[in-house]
């Protein structure tokens, strides 16, 4: 295969290397012609047999903070004793959060047995998981004339971690957070026997002090008292990653630092949590526990590689749908959605729910 400028470049060459063949006495145009064949015919071999043996790898530091550069070290060796007179790689950039891609093309030539390294920056404009990958690579011979595509596959992952900010919160709400609460959970029994979660019939184990004895004498079967499960003014903040309609990777950003900030301000004021979202590519609702600011940054490399998807089913009804644990008294929802607080109606039958957007932390 030939490239469009170049074979028209190579096609007058020859055809003026005739013209001056037939039409000229001159010796040298019996040279030039010669010549021009044989490089065609050496150009076309050589692309054909080298680059089958060229090695690909990525090094370097995998990991920035966002506003700065990506360094990427891409590292090539010929294995062959055959030169490699010109190789193009193609690069595909893909921010897994935000969906930007993007295609870079590096040029070298490799000597036979030669290594090379070529560096090239990216800029982090926005958080997420970069995944950069090479699928292919084009050799051509020195003039660019004759190309060859060979099929290629190698990719790696860089990180680029948002700012974790401080929000600000009001006394009372931080007190509401973590403080006791006189909630029982509607999903669990507990200890607590001055609360009853429900009733039902006696099995091996059961204490005797669990026993319903007014019902038991109504009924033929033992009955016993499940006793409630009080749960603590606990504080469950859910992102919301579903692709809306017109949002751009500057919100998709923005929400991600919004929702890891809150967390990250809870923790800092000694408030255990969880935080949770629809993980679209392993179709499960993930949800962690956040103990330590530790606990913040193990998470974050996993919600990084979580892209934003479109679907029909709110985060809220996925949330609710999921074996997720509910016994939470405060939800904090981080989304987009222009219907959020219709949707955070299902979550107020569990606790109390507040709706954080981009807008309000421009």
């Amino acid at each position: 295969m030939m490239l469009k400028k170049e074979k028209i470049v190579f096609g007058s060459m020859f055809f003026l290397g005739i013209l001056l063949y037939f039409f000229t006495e001159t010796s040298y145009a019996s040279i030039f012609l010669i010549g021009i064949c044989i490089y065609g015919i050496v150009a076309y071999i050589a692309s054909r047999i080298s680059g089958k043996q060229i090695e690909i790898y990525f090094s370097g530091e995998k990991q920035c903070e966002k506003g700065k550069q990506i360094e990427v070290v891409l590292h090539t060796k010929n294995n062959s004793k055959i030169p490699i007179w010109n190789v193009e790689i193609f690069l595909s950039v893909k921010n897994k959060l935000t969906g930007e891609q993007v295609e870079v093309k590096k040029e070298l030539s490799l000597f036979m047995l030669q290594s090379k390294q070529v560096c090239f920056y990216l800029e982090a404009q926005f958080c997420g998981c970069i995944e950069i990958s090479v699928e292919r690579i084009r050799i051509l011979d020195p003039l660019g004339i004759f190309v060859k595509d060979r099929n290629v596959y190698i990719e790696t992952q860089y990180y680029v971690f948002p700012k974790l900010l401080e929000t600000d919160f009001t006394i009372e709400q931080l007190d509401q957070y973590n403080m006791e609460s006189y909630k029982y959970s509607p999903l669990k029994s507990g200890d607590d026997t001055s609360e009853t979660f429900g009733i039902r019939e006696y099995k091996e184990g059961d204490s005797l002090k669990a026993i319903h004895w007014k019902l038991t004498g109504k009924m033929e079967d033992i009955i016993v008292r499940e006793a409630g499960l009080p749960i603590e003014n606990s504080v469950m903040i859910l992102l919301d990653k579903r692709e809306q309609e017109g949002i751009s990777a500057n919100q998709k950003d923005k929400l991600t630092e919004i929702f890891l900030s809150l967390s990250n301000t809870i923790m800092k004021n000694g408030i255990h949590h969880a935080i949770g979202w629809y993980n679209y590519e392993r179709e499960k609702f993930e949800q962690y526990r956040i103990q330590s600011t530790e606990d913040i940054y193990m998470i974050i490399a996993e919600l990084l590689s979580s892209p934003y998807c479109k679907d029909e089913i709110s985060t809220v009804d996925r949330f609710i749908g999921s074996d997720a644990g509910k016994e939470y008294s405060n939800y904090l929802y981080v989304t987009e959605s222009d219907v959020a607080e219709r949707e955070a109606e299902k979550l107020m039958t569990y606790g109390n729910v507040e709706i954080y957007r981009t807008k309000a932390f421009n």
